[in-house]
């Protein structure tokens, strides 16, 4: 949907106002066709808010309902507290990309080596787009804006160069530079097609001559007028579209609601129609939420019939999936972040495809199909394969394929009855090393053991034969495992060959142990889930089942007791034919009678991305803290220890080092912004400074003492120079720690009545807030540190405020005590303005932590962690994390990255990363990349939306 405004102009008005004037004039004008009134509408407000603040409701919808910021940069700017207050809006709603900085004054230096604005040299840019915390030294950054310079126009010296005109090329190309964007064309095509349409009203003008002078004087004022007429009944229409199409929204939204739980693929599809409509973070919400929580990695749709056979390579980033109607084989990108495209179509075969095999390396791909052959392609370019033998011989379709695990040998099974032995030593020439089978016993399915000597045969028979393939030549059977009731179509190893799963026509998956395969013996479990599909994760420990109505189940294996159901994946509409796992067990692909197949996040819970649980302590976990570069975690528990975690390998966390000597409880970890130095705070009533730049080696370096009771919080300034602590004896203390082994006192905050339960500075290093059990919130002014002053109160619900947090923007404080937090706007810190009550689904908050923008996350009694996004102003959470068996005791992110580490009662620590989440947060419509299409036109009238149909993602085809 169009927003009112192409833009909204916010500028210093004692600087720029002649300037902003022509701008607004250029931007209506540049490629205005001549029947209608203005190219673009441009918002630019003539009033001074310092003259009447009672305008600013009005400025505040203006900027709501504008499709970009145009930011007139310059020192006086950068001084305006109004310019100021209008960007800290915009970006409690908008992505920092849709700002187009025009630098009307002084400088902005770009420094490329380490992506961001240098501070030291640029005087133009107003407080609101700076953060302080990013930088790897500690200094300033512009806000939301890590990898790449954004767009910014020169402006400098246009006054100087002639009169504000469009007439003046300076300002007709810095024009241009900025329309571009708005229209979404080049920049040349916009001058182009604008010079084009001047040349010819020129022409026009000239071409009638003096004799229709008085008629073209006549024409015009009947031309305005009409124009004019025309123009308020194009405002209107556009009105009523608009209308139309927020109604439609709603529409697609409630109808995604409904069926988000039963097939999540259409729901964000209707989600992404509904943001097509009405693109505002209140309809972005709910289709991030569905996509966050589907556990979807990727639909891949392009065959036109069933799904008959799906694979993932080892590495996870490249699915093979071959049609049973179209009888080609499609190679897919499914690299994590990727669009998912396809690669590559191989066709070659003149029957279905019924199986997809990669070798263990990844480098070659078997297909088998109905036309009796197997195939053998080179897909170390998955782009580019190439075939390098056809391997025949069978009488019947080719219904299994099995590489051993050196990949050395592939079996070949038919429906003749037979499975053949094929050496790849040299993969171009394939060599028969021999066969093993029976005519009357047509063969479904075949897998290998790990070690390539035992292999497991399903047949159109009650019986599963085990074989022995050490010398393939003379295979020989070992065992029958007999009692079943139906055809075994399925069959699958877990690792080490001591468990075999088989799932008979019946949709029934039996378990037998095979530690003996002489003596294979039946498991006293049963799953019976009228099954289609099966495969063992490598590991064994979870079993994956496709379902006949196109649910997958996932079974998590103990070594002894029944399998216990984990989850129920639902994103297929019929029934699951074939599944895969990668090697890391992490990804599973499904292809489905429903024409598609479905890569899926195996490590993420229903409501966010789980990387990893930390080993569990013994004692309470009590603090967490992430370091600046995601790498290390720092918990602090009861026990009276901090222990430093090895992040590396997100899945798999070490110990790296103990910190001991704290003699109670440790309160609070920090670690400094350059990450060298770590902060504790205990109830021993001291905190600690800890050199963590070797963290297999940490140091202490010094002890903050004087507080006279439990010391509850400590927290680093953005600068890393300062830092506070907040403790039980009603009072909280400023601390010089520039040399963290010579910390020196600075000052004693003392406005509370209670208990100083938490601290935590703003973005800009400027406000400090302190929470009490006074039930009251304190804001300090701390930019002298040693004298700092309490500039505002905000109160509790009424209740004790356990936790404060200041919000990505900056200028947000969210405060919260085992209720519902609450928003507090700051940008004028001695009228701290209520916001919103952020909503919980079923229990107070009692901890807070501040993300990259736009996320903010709060640990509740409950077990769960809300996570909001701060720039929609709904206070309803994006997701809702259920983080722990008890309850969340402590929440903590990283710099820059989007991982989450919360702990909780139940002793654990889990590792969540929310980088997805936040990156649809900043483009719903990236989801297209995961559902691989939006709406078809029959679907989209199928919903009823009661607007035209739109194209809802046309890069995705």
């Amino acid at each position: 949907m169009a927003t009112r405004y192409a833009a909204f102009i916010s500028y210093r008005r004692s600087a720029d106002r002649d300037l902003a004037t022509s701008l607004q004039h250029g931007l209506q004008v540049l490629g205005k066709p001549w029947y209608r009134p203005r190219a673009l509408r441009v918002f630019r407000d003539d009033t001074d808010l310092s003259a009447n603040p009672a305008l600013w409701p009005s400025l505040q919808q203006a900027m709501d309902d504008s499709g970009h910021l145009i930011l007139l940069a310059s020192p006086g700017a950068a001084e305006s507290a109004y310019v100021d207050r209008e960007v800290r809006h915009w970006l409690r709603h908008r992505s920092p990309s849709s700002i187009i900085i025009a630098l009307t004054g002084g400088e902005l230096v770009w420094d490329e080596h380490l992506r961001r604005f240098d501070p030291e040299q640029t005087t133009a840019l107003p407080p609101a787009l700076w953060r302080q915390t990013p930088g790897p030294d500690g200094t300033p950054m512009l806000a939301g804006i890590h990898d790449d310079e954004p767009r910014w126009v020169d402006l400098r010296g246009i006054r100087d160069a002639g009169p504000l005109t469009l007439g003046q090329p300076q300002l007709l190309a810095a024009v241009g530079d900025i329309a571009a964007p708005l229209h979404r064309v080049a920049k040349e095509e916009l001058l182009s097609t604008h010079l084009r349409r001047h040349r010819q009203a020129i022409r026009a003008a000239g071409a009638g001559g003096t004799a229709l002078a008085v008629l073209l004087v006549a024409a015009a004022v009947a031309t305005v007028y009409a124009l004019r007429q025309s123009a308020r009944a194009e405002q209107q229409a556009q009105a009523a579209q608009d209308q139309r199409d927020i109604a439609a929204a709603g529409t697609l939204t409630e109808l995604a609601a409904k069926v988000r739980g039963s097939d999540p693929v259409r729901a964000m599809r209707l989600g992404l129609a509904a943001y097509a409509l009405h693109p505002q973070p209140s309809v972005g919400q709910p289709l991030v939420a569905t996509t966050a929580a589907s556990r979807i990695r990727a639909v891949l749709a392009g065959h036109d019939d069933i799904v008959s056979a799906a694979a993932l390579r080892p590495d996870g980033q490249v699915a093979a999936t071959g049609g049973s109607g179209d009888q080609t084989v499609t190679l897919w990108d499914t690299a994590a972040g990727s669009r998912h495209r396809a690669l590559a179509t191989i066709s070659g075969h003149s029957g279905a495809i019924i199986d997809v095999a990669f070798s263990p390396d990844g480098k070659l791909l078997a297909t088998a199909s109905a036309d009796t052959t197997a195939m053998l392609f080179d897909v170390g370019d998955p782009a580019r394969p190439r075939q390098l033998a056809t391997l025949a011989g069978h009488t019947g379709p080719a219904t299994s394929l099995a590489f051993t695990s050196d990949g050395r040998l592939l079996a070949v099974a038919s429906a003749d009855g037979s499975a053949v032995f094929w050496d790849l030593a040299d993969p171009g020439t394939p060599q028969r090393r021999g066969a093993f089978g029976n005519p009357d016993t047509p063969m479904l399915s075949i897998a290998f053991a790990p070690g390539g000597r035992l292999l497991a045969i399903g047949a159109a028979t009650k019986n599963v034969l085990l074989v022995d393939v050490s010398e393939p030549k003379a295979a020989r059977r070992v065992a029958v495992v007999t009692g079943r009731s139906d055809w075994a179509a399925r069959v699958a190893f877990g690792p080490g060959g001591r468990r075999l799963a088989v799932l008979g026509r019946d949709g029934r998956t039996n378990l037998y142990d095979t530690t003996d395969p002489a003596a294979p013996k039946k498991s006293k479990t049963v799953i019976d889930t009228s099954s289609a599909g099966l495969a063992f994760s490598p590991d064994g420990t979870r079993l994956a089942i496709g379902g006949a109505s196109g649910t997958i189940d996932l079974w998590r294996l103990p070594d002894a007791g029944d399998p216990v159901k984990a989850a129920t994946l639902t994103g297929h509409t019929d029934a699951v034919w074939d599944l895969g796992f990668d090697a890391a067990g992490t990804a599973v692909v499904s292809g489905s009678a429903d024409q598609t197949a479905i890569v899926w996040n195996l490590d993420q819970p229903a409501d966010g991305v789980a990387v990893a649980r930390l080993p569990p302590r013994a004692d309470q976990i009590t603090s967490t803290a992430l370091h600046p570069d995601g790498r290390t975690a720092a918990v602090g528990g009861a026990d009276g220890l901090t222990v430093l975690y090895d992040l590396s390998v997100p899945s798999a966390p070490t110990t790296t080092a103990t910190l001991r000597g704290h003699t109670g409880t440790v309160t609070a970890v920090r670690f400094s912004p350059d990450g060298r130095t770590l902060l504790t705070a205990s109830d021993d009533r001291t905190s600690a400074l800890w050199d963590v730049s070797d963290r297999a080696a940490p140091r202490r370096l010094s002890t903050l003492s004087g507080h006279t009771d439990v010391v509850w919080d400590a927290a680093f300034a953005p600068d890393g120079r300062i830092a506070v602590t907040a403790s039980r004896d009603r009072s909280a203390a400023l601390w010089d720690v520039a040399d963290p082994a010579r910390p020196r006192r600075l000052a004693t905050l003392g406005a509370h009545t209670g208990s100083v339960q938490s601290a935590a500075f703003s973005a800009d290093g400027r406000l400090l807030a302190t929470g009490s059990t006074d039930q009251t919130a304190a804001v300090w002014d701390v930019a002298d540190p040693a004298a700092p002053r309490v500039v505002a109160t905000v109160p509790g619900q009424p209740q004790p405020v356990w936790a404060v947090a200041w919000t990505p923007g900056g200028a947000t404080l969210a405060v919260a005590g085992k209720g519902m937090p609450v928003l507090w706007d700051l940008s004028d810190p001695a009228r701290p303005q209520r916001l919103t009550t952020l909503q919980v689904p079923r229990a107070g908050v009692v901890q807070l932590a501040a993300g990259p923008q736009p996320l903010l996350a709060g640990g509740a009694v409950d077990g769960t962690v809300a996570v909001w996004d701060t720039t929609t102003g709904r206070p309803e959470p994006l997701l809702t994390i259920p983080a722990s068996a008890e309850a969340v005791t402590t929440v903590a992110f990283d710099a820059g990255s989007g991982r989450l580490l919360s702990g909780g009662d139940d002793r654990i620590v889990r590792l969540w990363d929310l980088t997805p989440v936040r990156e649809l947060v900043s483009a719903p419509s990236a989801a297209c990349a995961i559902v691989g299409r939006g709406l078809t036109e029959q679907e989209w009238a199928e919903a009823g939306p009661g607007v035209a149909y739109r194209q809802t993602c046309p890069s995705a085809g």
